[in-house]
């Protein structure tokens, strides 16, 4: 399931005045070290999951590789130019 942190998702909730330095006092409002599900109660979920955790997903937030094979492997390419970033949030 995929989540953006604030009150919407963020490509709307930005031009509404959503920034760093509201994102940074959402996540000190909550002790979310210790209980990481508190990041819940200040995220909404994003438009690929919003027909709910039962039904199908449009993508996934999830890469499953070991550390050492991701580093023998270089990584994420920096070269990579895409508008938003692409699947860079997975690295």
């Amino acid at each position: 399931m995929a989540y953006h942190l604030g009150p919407g998702a963020q490509s709307n909730t930005i031009t509404q005045g959503y920034c760093q330095e509201v994102e940074d006092k959402l996540l000190e409002s909550i002790d979310w070290q210790s209980n990481g599900y508190d990041l819940f109660t200040i995220s909404e979920m994003a438009s690929s999951s919003s027909s709910g955790m039962f039904e199908p997903q449009s993508e996934s937030n999830s890469l499953v590789i070991s550390k050492i094979f991701w580093q023998e492997n270089g990584g994420f390419e920096e070269r990579f130019l895409e508008v938003g970033g692409g699947l860079a949030n997975l690295d």
